[in-house]
Formats: structure tokens, sequence, C-alpha cells
């Protein structure tokens, strides 16, 4: 039954020849409940249609051929027939009309009228020649809009605009779902708003009875300005020929116009997540153990991925940071030395080569700009001279930062360089029962998957820093005191009084509250 209904509806009239339905060895029995995954191929005709032949197919007939403008695609959507064909029937002023059995363009014969048809009466009372009336300005748009798809932006919406030159009027608006270049659009938008403006005239005329076969659609020629007219209503008044009539179209010059600029939307490969773990920095996270987790691609594209984190059997799932890390690999070796050294350099590479990291000065340096693990070791930099595509000499370097001096040997090329940026890194605490045990991160959903491993100790086993120690809002521990003697001399000997000082300050010592 579900083959049968879609070959029907690509069997009827409006889909004969746009469409292709193509299913191979689709046994519903064998899905059970599954859902089977159902393929097909849309074959679109060779030669664009016309917008009369687009109406005649989606309207199964009803409408008859009325040639015009060849449309490269578009979209008959809407509620009914009448919903989806109206904004073709309007931008093309395409005129249709009932005569019983379906709608048909206008008769393209045209009727003349002389003057002395005109003004005839079925009594004595003479009737005007003429009755000719006209919509007020203010009813008339200042200003037009058409929106369309331009194959020259990608398919993207484009927007021509027409102006009437008249800033009191009101501004419109047209929707039209067709697949249009630049130039037509603006040819249309132009001939639209002149059409709104010409047809502001109406005129009534009364005619002999010899015209009584006049008919709506009917194309007549009148002595007046304009002079081509056509007939919107007929009616019979005593053998009075009754036409209400409005200005004949006439198709406009093509104008030249520019599709303007597309918004880029390249599609991007995804080139791969590349996954990082190291131990968070102690002025990032002092009293918890925690790693960061580095997170970057070798292409532009990003966001942020789903990363499931097991540590001592147990797995959780976090994101990355919303940003991409600036994390890469070092491309040499760094050798050891003391804490501040402006002539050995380190060259690392990034994953994403379109990233960029910069030199900084020594004031930018002191406030901790520029900091960055090379392997185990946290270092900043001062310098950052650029080699090649992703890739920087690293120079006026400050070594062992932040407790890491005795990760300053064992360097070698390959290690990881994570630049630390706290909104470009994910940090994920970890309990005190897991120091000294390996956390791994693998990314979730992606092809390919990509693992990081840790182990967590470093960090987590040096002893916590800073300038004081608070408990409920009161300091009862600050920085370390000068040394203090041991009682020694005086007149009066207390030995058991002394015996409780040395204790009391060798605990001091041993606590490191005051210099040995």
């Amino acid at each position: 039954p579900l083959i049968a209904s879609i070959e029907g509806i690509a069997n009827t009239p409006a889909y004969r020849g746009l469409a292709l339905a193509v299913f191979e060895n689709l046994e519903l029995a064998d899905y059970g409940n599954r859902i089977p995954f159902l393929t097909f191929e849309v074959i679109a005709d060779d030669d664009s249609p016309t917008a009369g032949q687009i109406l005649t197919d989606a309207s199964s007939g009803a409408i008859a051929d009325a040639g015009g403008q060849a449309v490269t695609g578009y979209a008959a959507y809407g509620a009914s027939i009448k919903a989806a064909l109206a904004p073709l029937i309007d931008s093309f002023a395409i005129d249709l009309f009932d005569d019983g059995l379906q709608l048909r363009p206008a008769a393209s014969s045209v009727i003349p009228i002389p003057e002395s048809d005109l003004g005839n009466s079925a009594g004595e009372i003479a009737s005007p020649r003429i009755e000719r009336e006209q919509a007020p300005m203010l009813e008339m748009p200042a200003s037009l809009r058409l929106s369309y798809y331009d194959p020259a932006r990608d398919y993207q919406s484009g927007e021509a605009r027409a102006s009437s030159g008249d800033e009191a009027g009101k501004e419109e608006r047209m929707e039209l779902p067709a697949v249009l270049d630049g130039s037509a659009a603006k040819s249309l938008v132009q001939q639209a708003l002149a059409r709104k403006w010409a047809e502001r005239d109406r005129l009534v005329l009364r005619l002999p009875p010899r015209l009584l076969g006049l008919e709506p659609g009917a194309e007549v020629e009148v002595p007046t300005s304009p002079s081509r007219w056509v007939v919107d209503a007929c009616t019979i008044d005593s053998f009075v020929v009754v036409a209400e009539l409005r200005p004949a179209r006439r198709a406009g010059e093509m104008l030249a116009a520019d599709s303007g600029r597309i918004v880029d939307n390249p599609d991007v490969a995804d080139g791969g997540t590349v996954l990082a773990l190291v131990e968070t920095p102690l002025e990032l996270s002092p009293n918890v153990a925690s790693v960061m987790l580095a997170a970057s691609t070798p292409t532009a594209g990003w966001r942020s991925r789903a990363v499931e984190i097991t540590i001592g059997g147990q797995t959780s799932v976090v994101r990355t940071a919303a940003r991409k890390s600036k994390l890469g690999r070092a491309a040499s070796d760094l050798p050891a030395d003391q804490a501040y050294d402006i002539v050995d350099t380190v060259e690392v590479e990034l994953i994403d080569q379109s990233q960029w990291l910069t030199s900084c000065d020594d004031a930018a340096l002191a406030a901790g700009a520029n900091l960055a693990f090379v392997g185990s070791e946290i270092l900043q930099f001062g310098d950052a001279i650029p080699v090649a595509p992703g890739r920087f000499e690293l120079g006026r370097l400050l070594r062992g930062r932040d407790g890491t001096d005795g990760a300053m040997t064992g360097h070698r090329a390959g290690e990881w360089f994570v630049l630390i940026e706290p909104d470009a890194l994910r940090v994920i605490q970890v309990p005190s029962s897991a120091i000294g045990s390996e956390v791994s991160a693998t990314t979730v959903g992606v092809s390919g998957t990509v693992e990081a491993r840790a182990t967590i100790g470093t960090e987590a086993s040096r002893p916590l820093r800073g300038s004081a120690l608070l408990l409920d809002g009161i300091q009862v521990v600050g920085a370390r005191r000068p040394a203090i003697a041991s009682p020694s001399g005086g007149s009066t000997t207390d030995s058991e009084a002394r015996a409780t000082l040395d204790q009391l300050l060798n605990a001091m010592r041993a606590h490191g509250l005051i210099e040995m």
C-alpha cells in the first residue's frame, strides 16, 4: 500500500515528469516494528517550464496554458491550489477568466469601439459617454518589495525593490517562491508597481446591443488615453451592455540588476576532533583536584561536542568548551634551564593552522599572560614568532610556573602544547580518592573514536598555595613568620617551662609557620 500510494502520486498530472521514486528490495515484513529507510531520486525536467505550464500542471488542467516567462523552479505550496498559485499569477500578470470549463487566458484579438457606440441608454434620459474614476494616490504603494530565490546566491532568498518616487504612500511586499535571477526579479517588481499605479483608473462604458457577445477578458480599443482596456465585468441592462474596464497590461522591458553578494555558508568537512587532558593549574582550581579538557579540530568548523569521562571505573558525559582550544604539539625539544630563560626557544605547531598566538610585554607576563602547558610544565612566553602556518617559535620564557619546576627536564618533541584560556577549556573535578589513578576522555557520537588519557597526581599532590588560611571568614594561618630562638639563659631556670616552649616552637617550625 505504501508503494502504491507513492506511485499514484507520481503518476498524477501535477507530478508527472517531475519525480521518479525508486525502491529496491523493500520487504516491510522483514523489519518488524522498525521503520525502514526509504530512498528515492528526484529528477527535474530538462527544460525550464513556462509560468503557464506550471499553472496547468499544478492545477491538474483546471487552468489552461497561458504561456509566459520561463521559470527555473517554483514551490507550489499552500492550503489550497489558489493559495499556491496566486503569487505566480499576480507576479507575472497572467489574466485568467472562467469560461465555465476552465480558467483560460484573455483573448488575443482587440475589439475596436468607435466613439459613436458610447453613451447608450434604454430610456429617454441620456447616459454619460464615459464614466471614469481614479483611486486616491494615498491608497497606492510608494514602494514594492519582491522576495524570491536567487541561483546566483546559492538559492538563498533575494529581494528586489521598486519605488514610485512618492514618499507619502505605503510600502507593499510580494513573496514569490520562484527561482529568478536578479534582472528578472528587478523587471518583475518594476512592472508590478507600474501596473498597480495604472490600474488606479477605472472606466465604465454603455455600449449598443451589437456588443452583447462582449465577455470578461476581452481587450477593447477606446478613443481615450490610454486606448487599450480589458473588460473586468460585463452586465446587460435593457439591451445596453454595461462594461467595466481597467487598463490593459503591457510587458515592460527587461532591466539589468545585480544579485549582490552571497551570504557565505560553506560546507566544511569534519576534520576530526583532537582531545588532550592536562591537570588544572592550582591558580585556577586551588583546593580541588581537577583536570582540564582541551579540544580542537584542524578545520574551521567548530561546535561543542559530547565527551565521555571515565575515572576509576565511573563514567560521566560532559561537553567540551564552547570555544575551540589552542591546542597543538611541540615541534622541537625544550632544554632544561633556569626559571627565566631569554635564550632558549621552543617551536609549537597548532592543530588548527588558522589559529594565532600573540606576543606580549613584560608587564603582561607579570600579570599572567600567555600561560601554557608544554608537556607537564607550565610556562609563559613573551615572544610568539610565526615561522609557518599554525607554527610558532616561542621565546622569552618564564619556566616552571605554578610549582612545575620539577617538570623542566625530560621534554621531547611531540608532547602537548595547550594555551591556558579558561573559556576554551573544560575543568573537570575529580574526587580525592581518584588521585594517582588514570582519567580518560572519549568522544561521543562522532565518526572515528578519539581518546585522551592522563594520570591524576602531579598537580593534586602539591601543597596548596595561598597567602592565608581562612575558616568561617577568620584568618587562622598567615604567611610564615621569622624564626624564634629557643629560651636560654636568665636568672631563674624553669626546666619544665623551657621544655614546653621548645615543643611549641618545634611544632610551629614543623608546620612551616615560622622560619627554622
